[in-house]
């Protein structure tokens, strides 16, 4: 995680959107495994997502549990940043 980075861009993002936020996916192919992302949404937070729901949706879509890592609980889990990531976002405006 670029700390800096995630907050700088965080912060332009802020300007436009009211939800700001990051979630973090495994990249083999990325130092240390897990990479942060950022994320903006003018609807609902990204955060809030609920497991029945996302599953609901992978259902419909025929894609649950035809995945290697990718789940329901993993897509929910991805939005609940640990501290050492949450504290360089802005505060939801909304």
């Amino acid at each position: 995680m670029q700390a800096d980075e995630l907050h700088e861009t965080s912060l332009r993002r802020a300007k436009f959107f009211p939800h700001v936020s990051a979630y973090v996916a495994a990249v083999p192919t990325y130092v240390g495994g897990f990479m942060t992302l950022g994320i903006a949404s003018k609807g609902k937070s990204p955060a809030g997502q609920d497991v029945a729901a996302v599953r609901a949706r992978a259902e419909a879509a025929g894609i649950l549990g035809k995945t290697q890592y990718w789940t329901p609980e993993i897509h929910v889990g991805a939005f609940n940043l640990p501290p050492y990531i949450a504290k360089h976002l802005p505060a939801d405006k909304a």
